[in-house]
């Protein structure tokens, strides 16, 4: 499968990291240059989030704050450029799903899954159960195999989608 990571502080790096050891394609961007040993792994680092967006079928943000989610989302460069050039070619920008791992304001989510959704034909924006998410993050390996459990199992994410 083919997955993007946008993100790549101390939660975000160990979780890409994990998702490429699981033998997944994977296109990377953050603030600064994606970390040397992922990319040695194999991860293709992007210039910009719409680069992973039109790469990838499944697009994980892991970033600091509601702003920061804002302008990967929706910035220049962001995430929807990427899926808004996808919904208009021949498939339709059909199968694309966007993960939003980061902690910020449950209201702001909600209206950036309305704002993703109303890109096109996306397959789904998953708005975790923010109490049942954040309990997976008490140890990093719990952390890290919630990750592939939601790549690998894309019934429960169309579940949980909003």
């Amino acid at each position: 499968m083919k997955l993007g990571f946008i993100g790549l502080g101390i939660m975000g790096t160990p979780m890409a990291t994990r998702l490429r050891e699981g033998g997944h394609d994977l296109f990377v961007m953050s603030r600064r240059a994606a970390p040397q040993a992922l990319v040695d792994a194999g991860a293709k680092a992007c210039a910009t989030a719409a680069e992973v967006a039109r790469q990838s079928d499944v697009i994980f943000l892991m970033v600091p704050d509601t702003p920061d989610v804002e302008k990967v989302l929706f910035g220049p460069g962001g995430v929807a450029e990427g899926l808004s050039s996808v919904a208009s070619g021949p498939d339709g920008g059909l199968g694309k799903i966007v993960v939003d791992m980061s902690s910020i304001s449950p209201m702001a989510t909600k209206d950036f899954a309305q704002r993703i959704n109303a890109l096109g034909e996306l397959r789904d924006v998953l708005v975790p159960d923010r109490k049942r998410f954040h309990a997976s993050f008490g140890l990093s390996n719990r952390r890290l195999k919630h990750a592939q459990a939601l790549v690998d199992d894309g019934e429960r994410i169309a579940a949980h989608a909003a």
